[in-house]
C-alpha cells in the first residue's frame, strides 16, 4: 500500500471512532443522544460531568460500544 493511502485510511478509521451529538434525555448515568448523522443512541457517560438535555457531547467508540466523553464548551 502506498504511504499516502495508508495515511488516508488511518485518518478515516480514527474519524469513524468519534461523533458529536445532542443530549435528548438523561436517565441516571445513561444518555439518549441524537448524533450529527441523525442516529439516536443510548450510551453511558463518564462520571466527570453532569449532563443536561440540550448539551452537545463527544461520543467515542470503544470495544464495549459508544460512550459519552463529555460536553463541548
Amino acid at each position: 500500500m502506498r504511504p499516502e493511502r495508508a495515511l488516508q485510511q488511518r485518518f478515516t478509521e480514527t474519524a469513524e471512532r468519534f461523533r458529536t451529538g445532542q443530549v435528548g434525555a438523561v436517565i441516571n448515568n445513561t444518555l439518549t443522544v441524537t448524533t450529527s448523522g441523525g442516529a439516536s443512541l443510548t450510551v453511558p457517560r463518564l462520571a466527570t460531568w453532569t449532563p443536561a438535555v440540550g448539551d452537545v457531547v463527544v461520543l467515542a467508540l470503544t470495544p464495549g460500544g459508544w460512550i459519552a466523553l463529555g460536553k463541548i464548551a
